[in-house]
C-alpha cells in the first residue's frame, strides 16, 4: 500500500507499507530525499490510540479520521 501526506512544512511524504511477519516494513520518502526503512509492530491500546514499536523503540500515537483524512500525532 502507498499513502501520501503533506508535512507541516509543505513537503510531500510518501509512505509505502508492506506486511512482514507479525508487523510491517515501512519506507518513508520526504521530498527528494532517499527512502528511510523501518520495521514496525502495531498494538491498539484504545480507540484512537496505538502503540508502535519502531525498530525496537516504543512510541504511542494518537490517530483520528475525519472527512476522508487521517491524522496522526
Amino acid at each position: 500500500m502507498e499513502f501520501r501526506y503533506q508535512t507541516e512544512d509543505g513537503q510531500l511524504a510518501t509512505v509505502q507499507v508492506e506486511r512482514a511477519g507479525d508487523g510491517y516494513r515501512i519506507a518513508v520518502s520526504i521530498g527528494e530525499e532517499p527512502a528511510r526503512h523501518y520495521t514496525v509492530g502495531v498494538r491498539q491500546l484504545t480507540a484512537g490510540t496505538v502503540l508502535l514499536t519502531v525498530d525496537g523503540r516504543r512510541v504511542q500515537a494518537y490517530v483520528a479520521e475525519a472527512e476522508g483524512h487521517r491524522f496522526v500525532a
